[in-house]
């Protein structure tokens, strides 16, 4: 596969190959991406140019009701601009294997068992693809990862249904130091052997209860331990603030087990050949990622959030705990199909950003850094657990007119709030519709497509969250099946070339004169596409 397109002058080349016989299986894939800036109605994204490479190799074999199959990738990232974070991407780079086992005898049951890991190091910069600040402040973040995790799995049908059941579980390990290379002195152990291990027991039960109505139950027990090593940082040594955050953390029990239950009930009645209906009940926890519990410098090292804050963990959060209601139904017929759902979901210890008191270390050091920087940075949140809730409604439908000619769309809605105070939750998607009209004439297929965004004025003052302007935008897509194995496809993306700003899009960091810094970041203008397809 070969793709080009011009928002960035980018493109992208796949290969894959494959070879098999009746008892061995032998594949090798390669990806190439690069992209230069990406270009908006009233400029230039920077810096958002990008060169990633990927590369698989796998080999399977089978005998009899056994099989093995053992796959290797390797992930090579480049320079890659990310204007809505602190710094931009020098190297993402990494190997990650599995190791698959399956027994399958006289297909009643199945077992299946995996080994699997990944080795990662990551390297980012604030000064080798934006505009350098001064050389005291430049900086350079160095992250490793590993993970080394395992599955196992057994599978029995009978005459009502299927059993699964099995274990599961990880260990996973994260350093994080940010340096700046004209200055030896400075050093910030942002991450020391941020550990996490999780051990999973799950079973799962799909019934016939009888004629048209069925059932889906699951049990899930998650142990989840994590710790992390003492820190220090240059500025603890000079800052009264930030030394007593240090000392804090490192005299904190730093070692934490959290033990999550999930659970789920899914019913579905088939009222005859077109109607089906359809309820769920569901209860899922998430004990907090290492970020939110063990960042102790308020530091933007917040896992994509992207919103140009400050932040600061909190060792002893709770897990979260999600309890979800879900009605709806399943119209099938000739022409329409209809898929709505109706959904409330209720949330303790829900993990969000909430503003420092005046007199935490942490607000004290960030109004320190202002007064010798020159800055006017907020004080930074604290990850806390709050109660939330959000219900809403999510629908795809489509409706075929003829035999060339089908409609189809999606239909989103939610509402999110904070239970314990006044406000809304935060970076909650506004309501959304998508209308897409396809043809068929043969081995052409085209299709239009238009996707509409409400503004979104429901936000967070907690977390002084920007609101959004409402937005839509036009797609077009046109693919010729010139033969089995060649397809030819092209289209435009944003083809009335409109600027906007997807609301759960990051906000700029970067100077540049066509975007002001802390300004939500524009989606990317018109981009004209071409893709060759060919199967061999």
């Amino acid at each position: 596969m070969a793709l080009a397109q011009t928002v960035n002058a980018g493109y992208q080349m796949d290969a894959d190959v494959q070879a098999s016989n009746e008892h061995h299986r032998f594949k090798v894939s390669a990806m190439l991406q690069q992209g230069d800036d990406a270009d908006f109605p009233s400029g230039e994204i920077l810096p958002s140019n990008y060169q990633r490479e990927r590369y698989d190799i796998g080999y399977g074999t089978r005998w009899g009701d056994h099989s093995l199959q053992f796959d290797y990738g390797r992930n090579d990232t480049g320079d890659a601009g990310t204007p809505a974070l602190a710094m931009d991407i020098r190297y993402f780079e990494g190997d990650l294997y599995t190791l698959t086992y399956r027994y399958s005898p006289s297909g009643i049951y199945d077992v299946v068992a995996s080994l699997y890991g990944s080795e990662l190091d990551h390297g980012m910069s604030n000064f080798h693809l934006r505009p350098p600040p001064p050389a005291g402040m430049h900086r350079r973040n160095i992250a490793t990862s590993s993970n080394r995790g395992f599955r196992l799995q057994v599978a029995r049908e009978d005459d009502a249904g299927v059993w699964r059941a099995g274990i599961d579980g990880f260990r996973e390990e994260h350093d994080s130091d940010v340096d700046n290379p004209n200055n030896p002195m400075f050093f910030v152990d942002n991450f020391n052997s941020a550990e996490r291990r999780l051990l999973g027991l799950f079973v799962e039960r799909e019934h016939s209860i009888s004629a048209g109505l069925s059932a889906e139950f699951g049990l899930r027990i998650n142990s989840v331990r994590t710790d992390a090593g003492s820190v220090n940082a240059t500025p603890a040594m000079i800052m009264p603030p930030a030394q007593s955050l240090r000392d804090a953390f490192n005299a904190a029990d730093r070692k934490q087990a959290d033990t999550n239950v999930d659970l789920v009930a899914k019913f579905t009645h088939r009222l005859g050949e077109t109607m089906t209906l359809y309820a769920g009940l569901a209860q899922k926890q998430r004990a907090p990622s290492y970020q939110e519990r063990y960042l102790w410098l308020p530091l933007e090292a917040t896992a994509g959030l992207a919103d140009g804050q400050l932040y600061v963990g909190d060792v002893d959060l709770d897990p979260e705990r999600s309890r979800t209601a879900e009605i709806g139904f399943d119209y099938l017929g000739e022409r329409l199909r209809l898929h709505p759902r109706l959904f409330y979901t209720r949330i303790d210890d829900y993990i969000q950003g909430t503003p420092l008191a005046e007199d935490d270390p942490g607000a004290q050091m960030v109004r320190m850094m202002n007064a010798a920087n020159n800055t006017r940075r907020p004080a930074p949140l604290r990850f806390t657990n709050v109660e939330a809730e959000l219900y809403g409604l999510d629908m795809d439908w489509s409706w075929r007119v003829g035999e060339r000619l089908e409609f189809s769309g999606l239909v989103n809605y939610v509402r999110a709030t904070r239970r314990d105070v006044d406000d809304n939750l935060y970076r909650i998607a506004p309501p959304n519709v998508s209308l897409r009209a396809s043809l068929q004439l043969g081995s052409l297929r085209a299709a239009v497509e238009t996707v509409v965004y409400a503004s979104q004025r429901d936000i967070s003052a907690t977390n002084r969250e920007q609101p959004s302007s409402g937005y839509g935008v036009v797609n077009v897509h046109g693919a010729w099946q010139v033969s089995p194995a060649l397809q030819l496809a092209a289209g435009a993306d944003n083809l009335l070339d409109r600027k906007y700003a997807p609301h759960l899009g990051g906000y700029n960091r970067v100077s540049n004169p066509d975007v002001i810094i802390g300004e939500r970041l524009p989606a990317q203008g018109l981009n004209l596409f071409a893709r060759v397809l060919y199967t061999f």
